[in-house]
């Protein structure tokens, strides 16, 4: 394994996370008075400190401060790509793959989860207050955005040291982003992924690119055609323009599994023709 990759001691995070912190309430600051300074939500620090909004700080009182991306105020795709150092066409490609929908007010997955945005899950006390009845500009949606991307970055740094994912390509990177962004942390930390990590920290390219294949529904455990096909698009983009033997059997053999499962869930024809022509197009004609 590469020298100096002791996960996750070696773990940094991306230069655009700021750090937790506490804060000593000053003469005069309150809680809307930090949230603005801080570039937190209108009663995100009252729901993290466990705080009545509607009573006044001490000063000397202490505030814990959340973990913060600084991402500015990006209102398009374009400008979430260049922040992350990402192509703009893998942005479109991740909005596209969540569908269409309004994404500017809250929405619910096809699993019932309350989702915001580009895949924003709703899962916390505040946020189901917080974006309750509200509209999103689109400033706020491609913040959430870059937010998700980054944690999904500072995630993958965690797992498999800063030095193994500097190392990788741009296209790798994204790749590794799409699946973190779609599966969670959680998942790409779990036995199922175990081969992909080792392989990313042996540097092993190839089995790496092979091994992103988790394409099981999280509540029901069942195969799923479009997390198949998101799991193909994420492997053609990893492993690039030179696709080696192995690369191309596990495609195949994930591809098959998603035919498999449309039938199961019973898609539509033309659903099932883009999923052969857009696979088939990914892999340079190799699959069909």
């Amino acid at each position: 394994k590469p020298e100096n990759v002791d996960r996750p001691q070696n773990y940094e995070k991306n230069h655009h996370t700021l750090k937790p912190q506490t804060h000593t309430v000053q003469k005069g600051e309150t809680l809307y008075s930090l949230e603005r300074k801080y570039g937190l939500r209108t009663g995100e620090l009252a729901s993290l400190n466990g705080l009545n909004a509607n009573k006044g700080l001490s000063i000397g009182q202490k505030i814990k401060i959340p973990e913060r991306f600084n991402v500015g105020n990006p209102s398009s795709s374009a400008d979430v790509a260049k922040l992350l150092g990402f192509s703009k066409q893998f942005i479109e490609d991740l909005k596209d793959f969540e569908g269409e929908k309004d994404v500017h007010k809250v929405f619910y997955d096809k699993v019932g989860n309350a989702t915001i945005g580009y895949g924003h899950l709703i899962n916390t006390s505040f946020e189901q207050k917080y974006y309750k009845d509200r509209k999103l500009s689109d400033v706020e949606v491609y913040k959430l955005l870059a937010q998700d991307l980054l944690k999904a970055e500072n995630a993958i740094r965690q797992s498999v040291g800063s030095d193994v994912y500097e190392g990788l390509s741009q296209k790798q990177k994204q790749a590794l982003v799409d699946f973190v962004f779609s599966r969670g942390a959680g998942t790409f930390n779990s036995d199922a992924c175990e081969d992909l990590r080792d392989a990313l920290i042996d540097g092993d390219m190839d089995v790496a690119a092979a091994n992103i294949t988790y394409n099981r529904s999280i509540t029901s455990g069942e195969v799923m055609n479009g997390l198949t096909k998101r799991r193909l698009y994420e492997m053609a983009m990893f492993a690039g323009d030179n696709k080696s033997d192995i690369v191309l059997d596990s495609a195949r053999e994930l591809f098959e599994e998603g035919l498999k499962s449309a039938k199961k869930e019973k898609l539509n024809q033309g659903t099932i023709d883009a999923y052969k022509r857009d696979v088939n197009e990914w892999f340079d004609g190799e699959i069909l």
